[in-house]
């Protein structure tokens, strides 16, 4: 993890920056209790608020959903109990089901059990920073937006958390 937080103050926050201006990349953070799943009416609230903000409004939208469970991951070639896998999969469903009730146009949802270590999300919370910086290398706009998911999961993401990004798609 120290390699991880190394890579990022060594790439600079500036270029990370950039990306939240130019993509209109917006972000939010659900706190859980622990073993509670369902969400409650002012998560719904804020979710609503993140969704249809200004920029966001009449157009087609990718959003992001990583949830943690109660207990932090523990490590590579280990795994969580089947129950706190459940829980961060039902918090993914809680906060789907609350933008779907929302009726608004979502073109694609990407969604990480950060209680699976199988996803690339997790994966990358377990990589060398020599290989984060290759695969960060691009100077594209995509690679751009990744970098900045990627920062926002990072950063404030957490055992009994769930982080919603929302950008406009491409």
């Amino acid at each position: 993890m120290k390699n991880l937080l190394s890579f990022f103050l060594v790439l600079g926050m500036a270029s990370v920056a950039t990306a939240t201006g130019s993509q209109n990349v917006k972000s939010s953070v659900i706190e859980f209790e622990k073993g509670i799943t369902n969400l409650t009416q002012d998560q719904k609230d804020e979710l609503r608020n993140l969704v249809r903000s200004s920029e966001f409004q009449n157009k087609e939208l990718d959003i992001g959903i990583a949830a943690w469970a109660d207990e932090p991951f523990p490590g590579e070639r280990k795994e969580l109990s089947d129950t706190q896998r459940k829980i961060a999969n039902q918090r993914i469903e809680s906060i789907r089901e609350a933008i779907n009730s929302l009726k608004i146009d979502v073109d694609d949802y990407s969604t990480y059990s950060m209680a699976e270590g199988s996803n690339w999300l997790a994966r990358l919370f377990n990589t060398e920073s020599s290989e984060l910086k290759s695969m960060f290398s691009k100077k594209d706009q995509n690679s751009s937006l990744m970098k900045e998911k990627y920062r926002l999961y990072r950063d404030k993401g957490d055992t009994s958390k769930a982080v919603v990004v929302v950008n406009l798609d491409d």
